[in-house]
């Protein structure tokens, strides 16, 4: 488990456990190859004889693909609105201001 991501889901699970509710996290693995991986767990608390939590049952997906596909799609999204307010600000600009704009537009671009 990715070291940034495992007091969070020791939490949930902690949590799970105590309060015998259902799992659903998302979390960073480090694969064999040494690369991060997306996962998500969701699981059910097992109860023992006296009606508590024992154990967790569930499964894990690998979900690197969607989130890495979801991550393509917000950074499409920011650049197209940022695409749309470039063309309204040139649109209501003098000739003169242009290179300046051009400037910003460029910075706010590579931002």
């Amino acid at each position: 488990m990715h070291p940034e991501d495992r007091e969070f889901v020791r939490g949930i699970i902690s949590r799970s456990l105590k309060e015998g509710i259902p799992v659903n996290v998302e979390y960073r693995i480090k694969a064999d190859d040494g690369s991060s991986k997306w996962v998500l767990s969701r699981g059910l608390p097992v109860l023992d004889s006296n009606g508590r939590p024992f154990r967790l049952l569930g499964v894990t997906l690998d979900i690197t693909e969607i989130k890495r596909m979801a991550n393509g799609l917000e950074e499409r999204l920011r650049f197209e609105r940022l695409v749309a307010e470039l063309s309204a600000d040139f649109v209501n600009i003098s000739f003169d201001e242009v290179d300046s704009e051009i400037e910003s537009a460029l910075g706010r671009l590579l931002s």
